[in-house]
């Protein structure tokens, strides 16, 4: 069984929202989308970490990409628009983080 190429965890109301998605011509594809109560997200993140993923953390969330290495998740307008919304936010990097 192969392992996702990126792993987005984010927390919503004591649930852990979990979608994997795999990389094809440097775009992400969902292939699933789970949403688990009383999940040890710091578990799943060792495990990433141990499994040769690349982890960022952040108030509400995670991600993990495979191979070591982040890559930007979303286009310049994207992260300028997400910037506009977001300007208390400036500890999270929108390109990988939210």
């Amino acid at each position: 069984m192969s392992h996702p190429d990126r792993i987005d965890f984010i927390k919503i109301n004591g649930k852990v929202v979990i979608n994997k998605l795999e990389r094809r011509e440097g775009r992400d594809f969902p292939t699933s989308h789970d949403v688990v109560p009383d999940f040890d997200l710091d578990a799943a993140l060792a495990w990433c970490t141990a499994n040769g993923y690349a982890v960022r953390k952040w108030a509400g969330g995670a991600r993990a990409w495979k191979g070591g290495k982040p890559w930007v998740i979303r286009t310049a307008s994207q992260i300028m628009r997400m910037r506009e919304r977001n300007s208390c936010k400036v500890n999270l990097d929108f390109a990988f983080d939210g």
